[in-house]
């Protein structure tokens, strides 16, 4: 299994610092250069940890949690997954202090070595347009919506250099991107940094839709059943 722990910049280690210190379970939102900065670099991380996940126990097509923990990627960050389309119900230890950092809906662009390489102004272009189509949005903890704006937690992020492994999140052992350095990449979606939770059990629920003419035309949902407490971390590494 192919996975990294991640070194946090320094700018992201002062903002979740501030983060720690908030009341427990809120949505950073980010509405200033800095949270703005910090959403960026986070979602770039958070998709070269999905794309350098090898085989089918990827967290993207987890079906009950079992893959969970590969999302522990640093001392103060736990990554979580949304789904390939669809819904799904989760069970999830995470360590008592980790901020939580996930998509609600999110996208990624980049050309494949056998199509034309298009400039990075142009893959951004298309895939915003992609995520203008986003609807039906939804954050909720313990029953209790989170947001009820989610204009300012859309963040497009990149260019940015991302690896790929062998194998990555689809049912082609082999990879739909053959694996390598995809330079550039750019990122676009509705994401959430909530402050770490209070131990115990909490219901966290996130999605979206893309929409045509009112119509989701895809969605995607997932119910994690979190227990927050004194977990040992994985043993991942940063390679």
């Amino acid at each position: 299994m192919h996975t990294h722990r991640y070194t946090i910049t320094a700018l992201v280690l002062v903002g979740l610092a501030g983060v720690t210190a908030c009341d427990d379970g809120v949505v950073i939102v980010p509405d200033d250069p800095t949270t703005t900065a910090i959403y960026e670099t986070l979602s770039t991380q958070w998709w070269s940890w999905s794309y350098g996940i090898e085989g089918q126990d990827h967290p993207i097509l987890d079906p009950d949690g079992s893959s969970c923990g590969l999302g522990d990627v640093s001392d103060e960050l736990f990554f979580l997954a949304g789904t390939a389309g669809g819904a799904a119900t989760r069970s999830c230890q995470v360590p008592t202090g980790k901020a939580l950092f996930f998509p609600l809906i999110n996208g990624v662009n980049l050309n494949h070595p056998d199509d034309p390489q298009l400039p990075a102004e142009d893959l951004a272009a298309a895939l915003g347009g992609v995520l203008d189509l986003a609807c039906d949005l939804e954050l909720s903890l313990d029953g209790a919506p989170m947001l009820t704006d989610f204009d300012d937690n859309r963040v497009a992020a990149g260019p940015f250099a991302m690896e790929v492994v062998k194998g990555q999140f689809n049912d082609d052992p082999e990879g739909t991107l053959p694996p390598g350095i995809y330079d550039p990449t750019v990122s676009d979606g509705y994401w959430a940094l909530v402050t770490p939770l209070s131990p115990g059990d909490h219901v966290l629920e996130f999605g979206g839709s893309l929409c045509v003419d009112g119509q989701p035309i895809f969605t995607t949902q997932v119910t994690y059943n979190l227990a927050v407490g004194d977990y040992f971390p994985n043993e991942v590494s940063l390679d």
